[in-house]
């Protein structure tokens, strides 16, 4: 971790645009574009107008034409020209997309509106044998890391193998943002991410090690300014756990490897004002992973940072959570992010 969180903009919308089977994700990520050819028979050359102007009725009845022309049925026509409109009107600036090729995926932020191009995007492999990808009906994209669709939770997973070459899947955004992140926040609430990467059995003594030192860290930053002493801790868990003072939430898969995912919601009494309460957090959060970049100067009084950071430690050391998270294998999301935020106006980093 390196001491911030990521803010996930509210506006954001997630889509999935596949690439040919993945056999065009080399030409996408080589371009920096996403492309769709849905209605690329209809016309003989790339219009003049923007996509956005595009006469879809005259489109449809093209389409139709040409499947007739050919003997065929004109079926799944009206699902081509929905795709094609929602790639077109829907998909917005900012947007974040998922290709999937093979086994593995890739992220990018969507940095154009929708425009035509004839011009096919060629690529060469070491034998110098051609591919050409020439769908015209395209938007410029900034991509972002590669990711093995295993790092996907199972859900997600299974929204990918939807017929469609273009949807949304807003509803997984919690699940995206997970599995690149270490810790992000929408909202009110902050998010924290871990992955158990061993193959082997999972001991529930290790789970509940971690889940519990999880607790430990909301509870030490909400009671720090309340009389919160090493000696004392146990009693105010137990006190601010019966009285639903913790918010703290947990999703998890717990196969090996498998997700545990984390929710804290609000602030944290009045020790912190605004969105510090997230950095505390954060930071104490590092510290389980042996996190030495303590961060948030300015943020964090030094003081402040040391009171946090030995009772931490402290309770690092009877929950024995070192030798459980070595044990599980847990480990936190480190992908270059960075090319997605760069594209990202409403970006902030704490």
């Amino acid at each position: 971790m390196d001491g911030s969180y990521y803010q996930v903009p509210n506006d954001r919308r997630y889509w999935v645009v596949r690439a040919e089977g993945g056999d065009f994700l080399p030409h996408f990520a080589d371009a920096g574009v996403v492309a769709i050819g849905h209605v690329d028979q209809a016309v003989s050359q790339a219009p003049a107008q923007v996509p956005k102007n595009t006469n879809w009725a005259t489109i449809h009845a093209n389409l139709v034409k040409l499947r007739e022309r050919e003997g065929q049925r004109p079926r799944g026509i009206s699902s081509l020209i929905s795709q094609a409109k929602a790639f077109v009107n829907d998909i917005k600036k900012g947007d974040w997309v998922i290709c999937p090729g093979g086994s593995l995926l890739r992220i990018g932020v969507v940095t154009s509106e929708a425009y035509w191009d004839n011009k096919p995007i060629v690529l060469y492999d070491r034998d110098n044998r051609s591919s050409i990808m020439d769908f015209r009906l395209r938007r410029h994209v900034a991509w972002g890391p590669n990711i093995y669709r295993g790092e996907f939770s199972s859900p997600l997973q299974r929204s990918l193998f939807a017929n469609q070459t273009v949807f949304n899947v807003d509803s997984h955004w919690e699940a995206i943002c997970h599995t690149i992140y270490p810790a992000f926040s929408r909202n009110d609430a902050l998010y924290l991410s871990a992955r158990i990467s061993t193959d082997g059995q999972i001991n529930n003594v290790d789970v509940a090690s971690f889940l519990l030192s999880l607790s430990d860290i909301e509870l030490t930053i909400r009671a720090l300014n309340k009389g919160l002493t090493k000696s004392n801790f146990d009693d105010k868990l137990a006190s601010y756990s019966d009285s639903g003072q913790l918010s703290l939430a947990t999703k998890a898969e717990f196969y090996s490897p498998g997700d545990i995912w984390v929710q804290l919601i609000g602030g944290a009494g009045d020790l912190f004002s605004g969105s510090k309460w997230m950095a505390a957090v954060v930071f104490a959060y590092g510290m389980l992973f042996g996190n030495n970049k303590l961060g948030f100067d300015g943020v964090l009084d030094l003081d402040t940072r040391h009171k946090i950071r030995d009772l931490i430690l402290d309770r690092m050391k009877k929950r024995r959570v070192e030798s459980a998270i070595s044990r599980m294998d847990v480990v936190l999301p480190n992908k270059d992010t960075t090319p997605l935020e760069s594209k990202d106006p409403a970006h902030k980093s704490n």
